[in-house]
């Protein structure tokens, strides 16, 4: 009779361990690539306003976006995070998209007197 018993809890416990591995993994992946795409999206945004900050005038978007790269590139060589060079562009030009939307590259910095240290 314990044999018995034994045997099936031994198959129940192996059906819990499947389903759970059948729902709980993939659900775990979603929300690391979930994460990791916040976090990168998070680096092209911070990537595009240093462009835009740095790189004066309207007509250098090419000039912009090869520096963003660069940038992005190296960051991400070094962090080992490895995207295609397509998923990268398209990650620039998202943030690009999503700040536009946003009206932030269209706005002009203006530093208030309490923001500027005296020296």
């Amino acid at each position: 009779m314990n044999d018995i018993v034994f045997e099936i809890l031994k198959c129940a416990v192996i059906v819990c361990i499947m389903v759970l591995c059948r729902h709980v993994i993939p659900w775990v992946k979603t929300q690391m690539d979930a994460t990791q795409y916040s976090f990168l999206m998070e680096l092209a945004r911070t990537a595009v306003l240093f462009a835009e900050q740095t790189i004066p005038g309207s007509g250098n978007g090419k000039l912009k976006k090869a520096v963003v790269r660069d940038y992005l590139e190296d960051l991400l060589a070094r962090k080992k995070i490895h995207i295609t060079e397509e998923q990268l562009d398209a990650l620039i030009e998202a943030a690009v998209k999503q700040m536009k939307q946003e009206d932030i590259l269209a706005q002009p910095v203006i530093l208030k007197e309490a923001d500027v240290a005296e020296p």
